[in-house]
């Protein structure tokens, strides 16, 4: 299987999961496989900014503590989190 094909597999699991839950309407629907160069981009912008971080052979992970609000849409205290 190609990755594009992996990719709609999953797309369409994800459009009967939004029907089944009636969620929409929705006016767009981007798929991440047409926009690896944007993500790219955008990954490489946020690690010269200091937002991210590269673990050698495991990938780039999120400096949370650059985020002043991190946190805030699950509620979570930031001064209650364990390192």
């Amino acid at each position: 299987m190609t990755v594009r094909e992996l990719a709609e597999m999953y797309t369409q699991k994800f459009l009967e999961a939004v029907e089944a839950l009636d969620i929409g309407p929705y006016d767009v629907l981007p798929k991440a496989t047409d926009h690896i160069q944007e993500q790219i981009d955008m990954i490489v912008t946020l690690e010269q900014k200091g937002f991210v971080y590269r673990i050698d052979n495991d990938g780039m992970y999120m400096n949370t503590s650059k985020v002043e609000d991190y946190g805030k849409l699950a509620r979570l205290d930031s001064q209650d989190l364990q390192a």
